[in-house]
C-alpha cells in the first residue's frame, strides 16, 4: 500500500457513536485551489474509480462525494453502485455521504430502509438516519415499511419519519394506526412522537390522543407535540382557549406541554396569563409555561404581582413566576 493511500485510510477512520450524533469524518472544505479537491484529487477524478480498487479508495470515494459534490443528483448512481459494494465499510461510507448530500431519490431511500434490519448496527443505525434526511422521495419506502413483520423496521421507519418531517404527512393515517394496534409498545411509543412532527394533519393526531383514555398514551401524546415545538403551538393555544376545556385536565395538560416547548410558546402568552385566575393545576401548569417564555411575560406578571390584584393566590404565584424568570 503506498504512503498516499494509508494516509487516506488514516483519514477515514470513523465510530460508531451514538443515535443522535453520528461520527463522520471530517470534511475538508477550505481549500486554497479554484477547484475543491478532497486528500489531492478532484471531484471528477474521484468519480472515475475503479471498483477494483482497494476497498480504502472506494471507501474513500463516497466520503469525496460528501465533501465535494454541489449537486447531489449527479452523484445518486455511484451512491446507488457503493451502496452495493462487496466491503461493508464502503457500504456504510456510502449510507453517511446519502445522509449528508440528501438526495431526492426513491431508489436510494429503498436501498436505505433495505439496510434497517440488518445485523450491523453502525449500518442499520446510519441507514436511519439518513433515510429521513431524503425527503419527499424516502415516505413511500417508509410508509410501506411501516407494515413490516420486524420490529425494528416498523419502529426505524416510524423514527426516520419524524426527519421526513412535513413531507410525511401521507404516513399520517398509518401512524395513527400504529399508535394503537401495534404490538410492540416501543413502535407505539415511536409513533406518537412521529405524529406532531409530520405537520397539521400530524399535530391534530397528536392533539386527539391526549384524550385517550389510557395514561401511557396521552403521556407519549404530550412528549411528541413537545418535541415539535413551535408548530404545536397554535393547536396547544387552540385547547386552552376553548371554553369546553377552561379549568380541565386536558386544558392542563396543553399548558404543561407549552411550559415544555419554552420560549416558542409566546403566541400563547395571553391565554395562559388567563389562566392563572383559574383553579387547581392548569394555574400551575400556566405558571411554569410562563416561566418557559420569559422575559416578555415579565410586565404582565409584575402587574399581577404587584399587590393590587384582590385574589392573593394570585398575587402569590405570579410573584413565584416573576423569582423564576429573574434567577432567584
Amino acid at each position: 500500500m503506498s504512503r498516499r493511500y494509508a494516509l487516506l485510510l488514516g483519514a477515514l477512520a470513523f465510530a460508531g457513536c451514538g443515535d443522535d450524533k453520528p461520527a463522520v469524518p471530517t470534511f475538508n472544505k477550505t481549500v486554497p485551489s479554484v477547484e475543491q479537491r478532497y486528500h489531492g484529487r478532484t471531484l471528477a477524478d474521484w468519480k472515475s474509480y475503479d471498483p477494483e480498487a482497494p476497498d480504502e479508495l472506494r471507501t474513500a470515494t463516497a466520503y469525496a462525494l460528501a465533501a465535494l459534490e454541489k449537486e447531489p443528483a449527479e452523484s445518486v448512481p455511484l451512491l446507488i453502485e457503493l451502496m452495493e459494494d462487496k466491503a461493508p465499510t464502503v457500504r456504510l461510507a456510502a449510507v453517511i455521504a446519502t445522509g449528508r448530500l440528501r438526495p431526492s431519490s426513491e431508489r436510494l431511500a429503498r436501498m436505505l430502509v433495505a439496510y434497517l434490519p440488518s445485523k450491523d448496527e453502525p449500518l442499520r443505525r446510519h441507514a436511519r438516519l439518513a433515510v429521513g434526511k431524503l425527503g419527499a422521495s424516502a415516505v413511500k419506502p417508509l410508509t410501506e415499511a411501516l407494515a413490516s413483520d420486524e420490529v425494528r423496521v416498523r419502529w426505524g421507519a416510524a423514527a426516520a419519519l419524524a426527519t421526513v418531517g412535513t413531507a410525511g404527512a401521507a404516513a399520517v393515517p398509518h401512524l395513527k394506526t400504529i399508535a394503537v394496534e401495534d404490538e410492540n409498545a416501543t413502535v407505539r411509543r415511536q409513533a406518537l412522537l412521529t405524529l406532531p412532527r409530520l405537520g397539521p394533519t400530524g399535530v391534530d393526531a397528536g392533539i386527539a390522543f391526549l384524550r385517550s383514555e389510557e395514561f401511557s398514551r396521552r403521556e407519549e401524546a404530550a412528549a411528541g407535540l413537545a418535541g415539535a415545538g413551535a408548530d404545536a403551538v397554535e393547536a396547544l393555544h387552540k385547547l386552552i382557549q376553548s371554553p369546553f376545556e377552561q379549568g380541565g385536565e386536558l386544558a392542563a395538560l396543553a399548558a404543561g406541554i407549552l411550559a415544555d416547548i419554552g420560549p416558542a410558546a409566546r403566541p400563547a402568552m395571553g391565554s395562559l396569563l388567563q389562566m392563572l385566575h383559574e383553579k387547581g393545576p392548569s394555574r400551575f401548569n400556566a405558571a411554569e409555561a410562563l416561566i418557559a417564555i420569559g422575559e416578555p411575560a415579565v410586565a404582565h406578571l409584575e402587574t399581577m404581582a404587584s399587590g393590587d390584584n384582590p385574589d392573593d393566590d394570585i398575587a402569590q404565584i405570579a410573584k413565584y413566576a416573576l423569582e423564576k424568570i429573574r434567577g432567584n
